[in-house]
């Protein structure tokens, strides 16, 4: 794998082992550029294309006719070309699982470049607690190593609530109970100075002053093969929001929180940690910019993947009527 000293174009979706680094001056030739992170736990993936042009990068244009496909286990899952709308990513459709083999090919007018990836084994997680102290959410998530192997993680937490109409008080047409109000689904800023696990390999705070915070990412040197606890805090008090009022029916919003976790291989891990303390208020502590890593043949960029595994807790149900939240319905498990 090469190691390039480029410029992220930003986290990707939200973002090596290499036995030397490389002297690397970047040259007045233009590459490809292509970036993506696929996750198991999605249907529909993303992939990023920009142009490197030595000092910069630039957008591409409809006149590059980038096609880019993928494969999975060597069978065509789908295939995309850049558009106007958005000349600089596509959009993929294609579901894989652990041990899977993925491979993007992008052909453009000036440039061919594809990439290979193995899709890492799963980790589980066995057990979650949930603790509310000082107006803040703790989780403590015990996660079962793979064992036989070095394994590098990383933890997000998402809240999925969805709404309907339980109580009607006048004669409204539209309006019925079982109603379906609405859903939402979003992800959850999360702290993890608590957690000795999630100590960088820069020795720095765990927490890097809030770097890495909707992902926090570890490995499994202190629970090898065994299990691991970590402990991670928000201040998301975890109460849905009902837009819309009325006195004539009573709103019930329903919350189902997903704690997910991410496996992915060592080369991810390095490249998003690099990411994750580039943007953190850390980073002038590096004299140079940060060298990633590249394993786009042909051209430049990072393609890495995820397993991931959820596990659900749901949340107290809370009701809405006549612009007022009242009292929680406690169903906690």
């Amino acid at each position: 794998m090469k190691i390039i000293a480029l410029f992220p174009i930003s986290l990707i979706l939200i973002l090596s082992a290499c036995t030397e680094r490389l002297d690397y001056e970047l040259s007045n030739e233009r590459l490809l550029q292509m970036n993506a992170f696929f996750d198991s736990a999605d249907s529909v993936h993303k992939v990023l294309f920009y142009w490197s042009t030595g000092n910069g990068v630039i957008k591409p244009s409809t006149r590059d006719s980038i096609c880019v496909s993928m494969y999975i286990n060597g069978n065509l899952s789908d295939k995309s070309f850049l558009s106007n709308e958005d000349p600089c990513s596509a959009m993929l459709k294609g579901t894989f699982g652990e041990g899977d083999v993925i491979q993007l090919i992008a052909r453009a007018s000036m440039a061919n470049v594809e990439a290979e990836i193995s899709v890492p084994p799963a980790a589980c997680i066995s057990h979650v607690d949930t603790i509310a102290r000082d107006r803040k959410e703790y989780f403590d998530i015990t996660v079962d190593d793979v064992k036989g192997e070095n394994n590098y993680y990383g933890i997000s937490i998402w809240k999925d609530w969805h709404a309907y109409v339980s109580e009607v008080y006048d004669e409204s047409e539209y309006v019925y109970p079982g109603y379906f109000w609405g859903r939402w689904e979003e992800k959850v800023e999360l702290s993890g100075e608590e957690s000795p696990l999630l100590v960088s390999r820069f020795n720095l705070s765990p927490d890097v002053s809030e770097y890495n915070s909707d992902m926090k990412l570890f490995n499994d040197e202190s629970f090898r093969n065994g299990h691991g606890v970590v402990r991670l805090k928000t201040e998301d008090p975890f109460i849905p929001y009902v837009n819309q009022w009325s006195s004539t029916f009573k709103v019930v919003s329903e919350m189902t929180v997903r704690v997910r976790l991410h496996s992915m291989d060592y080369d991810t891990y390095r490249y998003l940690e690099d990411v994750l303390f580039e943007e953190s208020d850390y980073s002038f502590l590096m004299p140079f910019p940060t060298i990633y890593p590249s394993n786009v043949k042909g051209g430049l960029g990072f393609v890495g993947a995820f397993t991931s595994k959820d596990y659900e807790l749901r949340f107290p149900s809370y009701c809405f009527l006549s612009g007022r939240l009242e009292d929680p319905t406690v169903i906690k498990e």
